[in-house]
Formats: structure tokens, sequence, C-alpha cells
């Protein structure tokens, strides 16, 4: 059986509702209650009983550009009444956005939206590129926009396994956009998202909603109305993985990004209202998250692991870094629910009981010096929310962060993205990022000559596979051409480097195994740098700054061992900082 369209839904309800007010215009014949478009109709008869005539959009020109039904009273007065038909307790929807418009047209800022669209367009088309990619197995590089969209259209319009990562990951990477330009609004106390949220929640109309059952039987109709005047009572927020909410008081406006519908369509942003959550329910959910937790750890410490994966022991100690936040503070808002219980649960088997006790317990004096750290540089502040960042949905290299915090001080948002680290003993030394040989040298670390590297590793690829060299020549080859190109490069694209390799986000580092932890700020500015080449091997090569006080070695690696053969090279980027 084909389900209706929920357009066809609510242009059909339209159109019975308009029939039953213009019968009761005419001859004063009273609607029949019993069905959602006739208790819609008694419900406006009741509250409007002076009705002169009525239009349904539906017999207007550009129908979407009005209100469903426009009303004329006795006294001349005009009404506009949005109608909703819906099912059960489900939430209105009442408009899809255009992700290049909705700020102008919603926000009234051109500035906002060309913002917007400047990040939106690249990451279309990187998207696109790499949809094309993983279906023709071929580089799109040279290819104009519109002509990738249509080799797409043409070859799927459905969202494969493929490609579905590619559509997460540009969804997410919108909304994180969208959220860093609406809490700057916020924090500048701009009319934007006022006239957003008045605008979309449609206060200057009438909006009727009826529920009904299965059975088409009537549940209730009622009247939705928000109102907001102040800019103080309105606050932005991140729900799930593609969605923001703006709520005020007891209304809240979501806004999710999506596809129309396959992989070439266009993206939209569908809106919907719903009750906000109070602080007792928030607080609810909470503890019982925590007590699942707590169940997950117990059952887990039932069992003997003599396993032991640094990946595992790191993403444990982020999971225990979130459990330990949120115990802290009950209040806050989980953006991904529950996705800490399913990183621990997943990766905890893999890592000894003692040391997942012993991250417990550090993890706990560290939040409590992560507190005092926080508020020495921001003053007063709460925790709004807290969020695992998906790795995979990255799209800024220098966001090299595995748990963001959304603060609030002194009226303003404040975003604090944590990258958590974990390590047995307490030393000077920890892994920045291991970024790939195709990308050290482009526009994405040190801005040089990516081409000449990339061009040389495609040589010793075919040198290696004629055995004419061996692993440690090629690594030394490569290592003495990156060597090579840090020593020419001026000092702004090797500080632009090494920035991108440290990331901007501040560094909480466990020192699980002597209950000790460091809370560690890369320093604004890098001064006195220099490159030392094959330091301190002849496949690494360092960059010094700061006098000495701190380092970080790039080594040349083989992303698997040596009885496989050749492959991708990788660099291995350890940061050396002087402990305190």
């Amino acid at each position: 059986m084909n389900k209706i369209k929920p357009r066809l839904i609510g242009d059909e309800h339209l159109r019975d509702v308009a029939l039953a007010v213009a019968g009761y215009c005419m001859n004063s014949s009273q609607p029949d209650s019993s069905i959602p478009s006739g208790a819609t109709a008694k419900y406006i008869i009741e509250k409007y009983p002076n009705i002169r005539s009525v239009i349904s959009k539906l017999d207007m020109e550009n129908c979407d550009s009005h209100p469903d039904l426009t009303i004329t009273l006795s006294d001349d007065c005009v009404v506009a009444v949005n109608l909703y038909k819906i099912k059960g307790k489900g939430n209105i929807q009442p408009k899809n956005l255009g992700a290049k418009s909705f700020l102008s047209t919603y926000f009234q800022s051109q500035k906002l939206q060309d913002d917007f669209n400047h990040e939106f367009e690249r990451a279309y088309r990187k998207f696109l590129l790499s949809t094309a990619e993983i279906i023709s197995g071929q580089s799109f590089e040279s290819i104009d926009t519109k002509e990738i969209r249509s080799y797409i259209r043409n070859q799927t319009n459905s969202f494969t396994n493929e490609i579905e990562p590619f559509r997460e990951r540009l969804l997410y990477h919108m909304r994180e956009k969208c959220f860093l330009l609406l809490s700057n609004e916020y924090n500048e106390k701009s009319e934007s998202i006022r006239n957003a949220f008045n605008e979309l929640f449609m206060t200057d109309s009438v909006n009727i909603i009826c529920r009904y059952k299965d059975n088409n039987e009537v549940i209730d109709v009622e009247e939705f109305k928000a109102e907001i005047d102040k800019i103080d009572e309105i606050s932005v927020s991140k729900v799930g993985t593609y969605s923001l909410g703006i709520t005020a008081e007891e209304h809240t406006l979501l806004i999710r990004f999506k596809f129309e519908s396959g992989p070439s369509s266009s993206v939209k942003l569908a809106t919907s209202f719903k009750v906000a959550q109070k602080t007792d329910e928030v607080k609810k959910g909470n503890l019982k998250s925590i007590a699942t937790f707590n169940s997950t750890l117990g059952e887990r410490l039932r069992k003997t692991s003599n396993k032991k994966d640094s990946d595992a022991i790191g993403k444990c100690s982020e999971a225990i870094f979130y459990y330990t936040v949120l115990q802290a503070n009950s209040s806050l808002r989980r953006v991904d629910e529950n996705k800490y219980i399913e990183m621990f649960e997943k990766y905890s088997v893999l890592v000894p009981n003692k040391d997942i006790e012993n991250i417990i317990h550090t993890t706990a004096q560290t939040i409590t010096k992560l507190q005092k750290y926080l508020e020495e540089k921001h003053g007063q502040y709460t925790i709004d929310s807290i969020e695992l960042v998906p790795d995979s949905y990255i799209a800024d290299r220098l966001d090299t962060a595995d748990i963001e915090l959304i603060l609030r001080s002194n009226s303003k948002y404040i975003i604090e993205p944590i990258s958590v680290k974990a390590t047995a003993l307490k030393t000077g030394k920890i892994t920045s990022k291991n970024a790939g040989v195709g990308q050290i040298m482009g526009p994405t670390y040190f801005d040089m000559d990516q081409k000449a590297l990339t061009a040389l590793v495609s040589q010793l690829k075919e040198e290696y596979n004629k055995g004419a060299i061996t692993h440690r020549d090629a690594q030394e080859s490569v290592s003495s051409n990156i060597g090579k190109q840090l020593s020419d490069a001026p000092i702004e694209k090797l500080k632009g480097g090494v920035e991108a390799l440290l990331g901007k986000a501040l560094v909480v580092i466990v020192f699980y195994k002597v209950n000790s932890c460091l809370i560690h700020e890369h320093g604004s500015s890098i001064s006195d740098i220099e490159v030392q080449r094959d330091t301190p091997t002849k496949i690494q090569n360092t960059i010094r700054w700061g006098n000495g006080s701190a380092e970080i070695s790039i080594r040349v690696k083989f992303s698997a061992g040596q009885n496989k053969g050749w492959s991708s090279l990788k660099l291995a980027c350890d940061y050396n900082y002087a402990l305190s």
C-alpha cells in the first residue's frame, strides 16, 4: 500500500475545512465535528462567529506565499489562518527552507547568508566529488559542479552504504557552521534570531492543529501560538547530529539539515516545533544515562580482559571523561544522547580492568582541575551542553577535538573544544596528528610543493615494486623531500603548518597510572621557529620554537608492516612540550 504524501493530506484537509467554513458563511450550516476537517472548521467558527468570507490559498496564484486560509470578518478585519492535520502527538512541520536562502529570508541577514553559502558551496562540492568518485572510481576534480551533479543523478537516486558517510559528513558540518554563526549572533545581541523565531513560528497568523488517530477519529483541536519579544529569552542549541534548536520559554523551533531526496538533490532545512524540555526533565534523563553507564561499567569489570589496545584506551578515556563531566553537571544537555555509553561498550573489552579503574579514578580529579582552569579562563560559567565529536565528520583540519563543551558565561556562548588523551605515565610527548603524506605539503598544512612530493611517492612505489629499494630507502627519500621543503619554507608557512598539526583544541592529558593530569593550551604565538633536518633519525624532521621549549617531530612511516608490501605512507607527528 502506497503511503500518501503529507502535502496531499494537508491540501485535502485545507480544501475540506475551507468548504465547511464557506458553507457556514452561506447558510449557517454546522460542520460535522466528528471528522478532522469538520472539527477544525467548528473551532474556527466558534473563534470567529462573524465570518463574512473565506479564501483558500489553493484558489490563489503563488499559493505557497499565502496563509492557508484568508478570513474576512464582518468588520472588514482580515485574519490569516494556517492549518495542520497531525497524527497523534507529532510535531508541526511548517516549512522546508532552502539552505542557500534561509538566513537572508528568515534571519534577515545577507551577511550571515553569504558567510554560510561560501562554506556550503565548498563543502557541497566536496560531497559531490567524493560521491562521483566512489561511483566511478575516477577523479572529477576538473569537472564543473553542475556536471558532477548531473552525472550522479544519472547513476543513482539513493544513498548507498558507500555514499551515506559523505551525506552524514556534509549535513553535520553545515549544522556546525550554522551553530557557530547563530551563537555569534546571540553573543552580539542581534535581532536576527528573534526575527527568524517569530517568522517561522508564524506569530502573525492563527495556527490551528487538528490531531487524529488511525481511523481519522478526532483527538482534539488546538491553537498553537508563541511569541517572544526579548532576545535574552532565546537560546540556541545543537540537537542530535543534524539539527539546531531555537528555544524561547516553553517553545523550541527545530531546524534540521537534510537532502530533499537523493544524493543529487538540494539540501533543505526542515522546521518543526516541540515543547521545550524543562530543566527537571533534562536532569532526570541525565541521571538515567549515568545509571546506565554505571551498569555497563559494572558488567564490564565483572569480566577480565588482558587485551591492551592504545586506540581503545583513548576511546575509553573519552567516554569516561564525558561520563565524569555529566556526573558533575547533571543539568547540561547531551547533544548525542548515549553515544558515550556505546563507545565505552565497544572499546572497553580491549582495555585491561586495572587500566579502566585507573582512568576513572584519575579522570575524576582531572575534571575538578579542568573546572578551575575554565573558571580562570572565562570567569563564572555554566556548561550548556556536551558532545562527542564524530571523527569521520570533522571537516576543519584545525579541529582536533574529541569532546566539545558549550559554555554560557556573561550571557554569551563559548565553544570549548577539548582533545582528550590518555597515557600511562607522565611524559612530555603526545601525538598531535597523523597527517597523510599526500596532504602535508598542501594548503591544509605547510602549503609548499605537494605535487613534487606526490610525484616522488609514485616513483618510489614503482621502484619498490621492482625490488630496487627497501621500505627504509623509501622512508628516507620522502623524509628528505619534506625536510628540504620545510627548510626552504617562509616563516609564516612554517607557523601555519605547525598550528594545523597542533590544532585549536584545549588538550587534556590523563596520566592514568600515576594519578596525574595536564591541561595544556597551545600558545597563540609561535616564535623563534627553526627546522632541524634528519633529526633525530633520517626518517624524521623536527621543527622547534620558543627557544627550544616545544617541538614537533615528523616521522615517515608505512600504514602497514613490511610483510604487507607497499602500503600508504603516513606521518607520525609527535608534539614535545615542557612539563609544568
